[in-house]
């Protein structure tokens, strides 16, 4: 278990250092992604493998002059992880500072990282980025 927590922790530093191929080093090669099922939202949907959780994350951050995200605890429990905190960031098209609290719960297989699921108040989300569901 703290190996497993300790490998998230390392993919958390990793990343807001912006050393994403340290925090890829830790997945396995079919890294899968799930996202919120909210349309137009970055970082939306599931997303499989290293280059396609890549490339993703290269459009979450189109969308913000600011993005950082703050693992505030983790809890563990045999292969899962998982790690409340809160992202905060300046959203590009609204020009809002947001702080959003986020729960993002990690599976590791085999030693490597495996799957996350991303959960976070996608109302604000949207609402900063300017992508509100339009009414039909």
């Amino acid at each position: 278990m703290a190996d497993n927590t300790e490998m998230v922790r390392s993919a958390y530093e990793a990343f807001a250092r912006g050393d994403l191929d340290a925090a890829m080093e830790l997945a396995h090669e079919n890294f899968l992604w799930q996202g919120t099922t909210v349309d137009g939202l970055p970082g939306a949907g599931l997303h499989e493998g290293k280059d396609a959780i890549r490339a993703m994350l290269m459009t979450v951050a189109d969308e913000w002059d600011r993005f950082e995200i703050a693992a505030d605890e983790y809890v563990a429990e045999r292969d899962t992880v998982v790690v409340l905190g809160h992202l905060e960031g300046h959203a590009k098209p609204t020009k809002k500072d947001v702080r959003v609290p986020i729960a993002h719960v990690w599976k590791v297989t085999d030693g490597k990282l495996a799957r996350v699921t991303v959960l976070g108040d996608t109302a604000i989300l949207a609402a900063a980025l300017d992508k509100r569901p339009k009414p039909t």
